[in-house]
């Protein structure tokens, strides 16, 4: 038994193991399974159309070869498509991709053949892999229709949408191919109306009028925007019935007015600039020829002007064009149609004169001359009257007998383009102003150094002239504009204020710059990183070297080109010609300056105007014959040319008194080749050549840092009398800064992404080198020694001229490298300052190096000791500051003080005050002007006798009646000075800039006065009619202001006055409920007290101390810089008239129910005392209430008052004021 219990016991254990064995079998078997079907690939889902692509694997090279696409096409197409020249390699990569896609890459192949066959291939592809043909220029209509693979091109009637009178059809352009060209114009042109583009069928014309060889003309009664809406009014508007009941047709007019005119243009130009046929500067030449007539003729002789240019485009302009087979051959002939006198003259002048000559024919008639009837005296009178005031039309053409100043008709002889009498030889299309005004056109040449050739772009353009901007302080009422000194509109480029606005007239060059800017960031983007303290360290001169290489190779030139092209000057002229030629830029004169030959400075040669600055008054220059020939007659006398023989000569005490100074900046200048320094009079004499020079005195003047600036008084010298200047250099301006900033702004919503730059160009004026016969002219005397400059000298008048010429260049062909939204230059003459946008602070500083790059590469140094960089910058001596929602702009306390000073000094005098000094005040005060624009209408009588004092040549000049303006401008400065911090570095005048300031206003004030009342309502909303009242407020004319008005209450005689008090009374009651920076509307229906408000200036000085009052009240306060004032009519003013007239009856309306009413405090001094900002200071045991008006003083016990300030005089220190009690009256 116990035998069996063994064998049973090890029968359960072997049976036990081999059941483990197999569980673990089992699961090792499981686990395999389970890695198999992991480490096997995925089941293949069954598709033909991936079959198709998995057996499109072939290289696409032999299918190329089969249609004969060369390597350089397919390269470019390739790079579009894929970022790599070789991105293409299967068939299948071309096969899939989109037709939208391969469309816009086809755009940049060169030439037409080579598109075609890149199209064949791509369809040959698709077809290669099972896919229907995507581009219908590859298949003919017919078998598209058959296959059922879309209907045939679209047709549409040439009359009606582009010539009313051709009946012929044409096909129209495919969707995917016009999209393509919009964007493509857009690209390059930047963001551009729907209204400015023509529309697919207006295109699709064109170009068939085009591609027939014929001329392109359109028919602008057809041709016009919104195309659509147009056909659809004249379908439904086709008949009407009329007066009697009749069925009538309604013909559309088929004379356009010249607005009209000009948006049919500017669709036909960018029409003919899309289809390649011509470029936007010829066009635009013909659009100002046509724009110039009609400035000339106006309304009345429009219908002439219309006939004659449907007559130039539809038939005479083919006798312009060239013979060669291009379609680009129009825009030549556009812009030699514009220039043809002789076709104007006869369609237009004299079609003019004819008609003119026929009316006054009339009108004698009329008048009895011609019938032998004996007119009365008084109709005599009326009819000489009436022809004195007529303009002559045949003094206009040059006419015989009519070249003098006396019109033999009794007509005026005045030129129509410039206001002006002058001899007129062909009439005033040869005015001196107009010629001179456009913009020079580039002669053809080749580029130095091998670099770019053909032909200059001629910027004639309809464009206004970007330097007149608009200051956007409202409170004037009007826009201020900054215009030339010719009368006539000049279309000028600029450059130096608001440089975006510049490059507007550049487009060509935008398309060219873009390749240049790829070029130069990948030679930053590698060394990003390693690039530190961005305009506050110099930039390797390796890098410079391959910029500048770089820039040689985007012209076409060797590394020649790079030299220096002038041993005077570090700038690298090949360079800059090549940039501007590529730019397209008007001045084409600087590539001369910057060669060998130097530049002119004015006195045997002449500075050429290329319409980069408006033109001065006296724009008629002429070159000087066989050089300096006749200057010796001139300058014979003059202090300069004897100084050249003067034994004893002497410098300002300034330079004579700090010899070692002056001896060691003449050495600094010559060492960097800006001038040479002689021994001897015969050393300088075998120099020139010549043994009369003009020398010039030599002066200091000390740098904020502490440093010596070295001056030449070329007035002094009479080398300036000799100068001759044309134009006039326009500035820009803090406001300027800020408009930019705005503009970038709007993109993020915010001020966030911005970021300022600021490095000036080092040595200025000296970076140009002057002309060889020019620099007689540039010597001084020192210590023994002569010094000939031959660059230009700070001190003669036409410096700055040429210096900002090529300045304003320099950042222009900075400015083409990025677009408006990514980056904007501002510079005053030689201090650029950059506003630069970008996500992020690694895009900025690309954008940054790029920029100083280039000017670097052109060899402008940079004073990278003086850079700034970051949210906050000074510049042109104000603080601006940059934070998330606003920009800030503030004055330096400092210049306040110096202000306050200048101030007191003239205040202290008795009777006359220095013009230099008040010269130098007005100039300082001017910049508080940007900040709170009040001060423009106090500074205007100051600037009006200093210009005074300057054409008398006085050194003194009485103030008279501008004594209370300087007065004003004094309280204002010191108030401004006590409410500023007293730390060193601190700022005043503050004033902030945000987003909202572009909105329309949200605050209405409306306002109304009668004899006895005042009354006025705040409204929340753009004007009364459109706004609901939130406050009002009525009162009568109290004691209080009878007294402080000198008004009659009840008499009409008052009313305007009452008008103006009851505009500054509804300011200071809401002035605390004004949100900063906010824009507000006041509405009246009185003219006379909105004019005054608005010039800040009455006859009557009851009124300007009103308005003085109110001016200093809103100075001091950032709620009221913004005011406009308009005008309303009296019975749209119903409210204000009814609160004004409660004491005569009338009830509140109705609608004010809900508003909530205000009443006015008495009006007393106190009241006012406020609203003067009232001064007082503690001095010693003296203490002085200063307000503008009256000034009482308490001493010991003792009351002085003095009226109208007469007898105040200022100490030194001009936060301290003194009172002569001898002068101030009784007491």
């Amino acid at each position: 038994m116990v035998q069996q219990d063994q064998q049973q016991q090890q029968q359960q254990e072997q049976e036990q193991e081999q059941a483990a064995a197999a569980a673990a079998a089992q699961q090792q078997q499981a686990l395999q399974q389970q890695q198999q079907q992991q480490a096997a690939p995925p089941q293949r889902i069954q598709s033909a159309l991936l079959d198709r692509f998995e057996a499109a694997k072939g290289d696409i090279t032999t299918l190329r070869n089969q249609v004969d696409v060369d390597d350089a096409s397919w390269a470019t197409f390739a790079q579009a498509v894929s970022g790599r020249p070789d991105g293409v390699l299967t068939v299948r990569d071309l096969a899939y991709l989109s037709d939208v896609d391969t469309t816009a890459a086809l755009v940049s192949v060169p030439t037409a053949l080579m598109r075609s066959r890149i199209g064949l291939l791509y369809d040959a592809c698709r077809e290669a892999c099972g896919l229907r043909q995507a581009l219908t220029h590859t298949m003919p209509a017919a078998p598209a229709a058959e296959l059922g693979m879309g209907p045939p091109p679209k047709r549409a009637k040439m009359a009606t949408f582009v010539d009313s009178v051709d009946d012929s059809s044409f096909d129209l352009l495919p969707p995917l191919n016009y999209s393509a060209l919009v964007e493509r114009t857009r690209n390059i042109f930047g963001e551009l109306d729907d209204d400015q583009l023509p529309s697919r069928e207006q295109l699709s014309g064109l170009q068939a009028k085009l591609n027939d060889g014929g001329i392109p003309f359109v028919d602008f009664g057809v041709w016009a925007p919104r195309q659509r809406h147009r056909l659809k009014d004249i379908k439904l508007t086709k008949w009407t019935f009329g007066c009697d009941g009749q069925a009538e047709k309604v013909s559309a007019p088929s004379l356009p007015s010249h607005g009209e005119w000009k948006k049919s243009f500017t669709i036909y130009k960018f029409g003919l600039v899309m289809l390649g046929a011509a470029s936007v500067a010829d066009l635009e030449a013909y659009q100002s020829q046509v724009d110039h007539l009609y400035s000339t003729y106006g309304d009345e002789h429009w219908c002439f002007l219309v006939e004659a240019d449907e007559l130039m485009r539809s038939s005479r302009l083919a006798r312009y064009a060239s013979n060669r087979n291009d379609v680009k051959r129009w825009g030549e002939a556009f812009r030699s149609a514009a220039a043809d006198h002789s076709f104007w003259s006869m369609h237009m002048d004299r079609r003019v004169f004819k008609v003119e000559r026929e009316r006054g024919s009339v009108a004698r008639k009329g008048d009895g001359v011609t019938s032998g009837k004996q007119e009365s005296p008084a109709t005599q009178s009326r009819g000489s009257k009436d022809r004195s005031r007529e303009i002559c039309f045949a003094y206009q053409r040059g006419a015989e007998g009519h070249a003098g100043a006396q019109c033999p008709l009794g007509r005026r002889h005045v030129c129509l383009a410039c206001k002006q009498s002058h001899a007129l030889p062909r009439g005033n299309r040869d005015c001196p102003t107009r010629r001179t005004t456009k913009a020079p056109e580039a002669p053809m040449q080749a580029g130095r150094g091998g670099g770019l050739k053909g032909e200059g772009k001629h910027p004639n353009s309809t464009i206004r002239n970007n330097e007149a901007l608009i200051n956007n302080d409202l409170y004037r009422g009007s826009k201020l504009i900054t215009s030339g000194g010719s009368s006539s509109e000049q279309t000028v480029l600029g450059g130096l204020r608001r440089t975006v606005l510049s490059t507007e007239l550049l487009k060509d060059g935008r398309c060219a710059f873009h390749s240049l800017k790829k070029k130069l960031e990948s030679i930053v983007l590698p060394r990003l990183s390693s690039l530190r303290d961005v305009g506050r360290s110099a930039l390797p001169p390796s890098l410079v070297d391959e910029a500048r290489r770089a820039i040689a190779n985007f012209g076409g030139a060797g590394d020649e080109a790079v030299e220096i092209t002038n041993p005077y000057s570090p700038l690298r002229g090949h360079l800059w010609e090549m940039l501007i030629s590529a730019a397209g830029d008007w001045d084409v004169e600087i590539p001369k300056w910057l060669s060998a030959a130097g530049a002119p400075i004015g006195v045997t040669q002449t500075i050429r105007p290329c319409a980069i600055f408006p033109m001065g008054e006296s724009s008629d220059q002429e070159e000087p014959e066989d050089g300096a020939l006749c200057i010796w007659e001139r300058l014979a006398e003059s202090s300069g040319a004897k100084a050249a023989n003067e034994a004893d000569f002497k410098n300002y005490p300034s330079a004579e008194q700090r010899p070692d100074v002056t001896m060691e900046l003449l050495r600094a200048e010559e060492r960097q080749g800006f001038c040479e320094i002689f021994q001897s009079r015969s050393d300088l004499v075998a120099a020139l050549g010549s043994e009369e020079f003009l020398v010039s005195r030599l002066a200091l003047a000390p740098k904020p840092n502490g440093k010596w600036r070295l001056i030449c008084d070329a007035t002094a010298s009479g080398l300036n009398d000799a100068v001759e200047t044309s134009e006039n250099v326009v500035l820009p301006r803090a406001s300027d800064l800020v408009e930019d900033a705005l503009d970038m702004a709007q993109h993020d919503g915010g001020f966030q992404n911005l970021e300022f730059l600021s490095v000036d160009f080092r040595s200025a004026f000296k970076l140009i080198a002057v002309a060889g016969s020019e620099r007689f002219c540039q010597i001084c005397r020192f210590g023994g020694f002569f010094v000939k400059f031959n660059v230009l000298m700070f001190g003669t008048r036409s410096s700055p001229l040429v210096f900002c010429r090529v300045s304003s260049c320099a950042c222009r062909l900075a400015q083409l490298l990025y677009a408006g939204s990514e980056l904007r230059i501002s510079c005053y003459v030689d201090d650029p300052a950059v506003i630069v946008r970008g996500p992020s602070p690694a895009v900025r500083k690309l954008r940054m190096l790029t920029v100083l790059l280039l000017w670097e590469a052109l060899g402008i140094p940079l004073a990278v000791e003086k850079g700034q960089r970051g949210p906050t910058m000074k510049w042109i001596g104000m603080q601006f500051a940059l934070y998330p929602n606003e920009i800030q702009v503030s004055v330096p306390t400092d210049k306040i003080s110096a202000m306050g000073e200048l101030a007191s000094e003239m205040l202290a005098t008795s009777s006359k005050v220095s013009s230099k000094c008040l010269r130098k005040f007005c100039g300082k005060a001017a910049w508080a002007g940007d900040v709170v624009p009040y001060v423009f209408a106090f500074l205007a009588p100051l600037w009006r006798v200093s210009a005074y004092a300057q054409a008398k040549q006085k050194s003194h000049v009485a103030l008279s009646k501008a004594q209370s303006s300087l007065w004003w401008l004094w309280v204002f400065l010191r108030s401004a000075f006590l409410q500023s911090p007293k730390a060193p570095g601190s700022h005043c005048l503050t004033r902030s800039f945000r987003l909202s300031c572009r909105k329309p206003p949200r605050v209405c004030i409306v306002v109304d006065a009668s004899t006895t009342g005042i009354g006025g309502i705040l409204m929340w909303g753009s004007s009364h009619d459109k706004a609901f009242p939130v406050s009002y407020f009525a009162d009568i004319v109290s004691e209080h202001d009878v007294r402080l008005l000198g008004v009659e209450r009840g008499s009409c005689k008052s009313q305007s006055c009452l008008e103006l008090f009851a505009i500054i009374v509804a300011l200071k009651l809401w002035a605390s409920r004004l949100a900063d920076c906010s824009r507000v509307i006041v509405e009246s229906d009185s003219l006379v007290a909105l004019n005054v408000m608005l010039r800040q200036r009455s006859r009557s000085e009851v009124v300007n101390r009103l308005v003085a009052k109110v001016a200093m009240m809103a100075a001091l306060d950032q709620k009221l810089l913004s005011i406009r004032y308009c005008h309303v009519s009296g019975t749209d003013n119903g409210m204000a008239d009814a609160l004004s007239r409660l004491t005569e009856g009338r009830c509140i309306p109705r609608a004010l129910s809900s508003a909530v009413r205000v009443y006015c405090p008495v009006r007393d001094e106190g009241f006012w005392a406020e609203a003067e900002s009232s001064l007082v200071v503690a001095r010693d045991s003296l203490q002085i209430v200063f307000s503008y008006d009256v000034v009482s003083m308490s001493a010991r016990g003792r009351a002085v008052t003095m009226g109208s300030c007469v007898g105040a005089v200022a100490c030194p220190r001009w936060d301290l004021l003194e009172l002569d009690l001898g002068r101030c009256g009784p007491g």
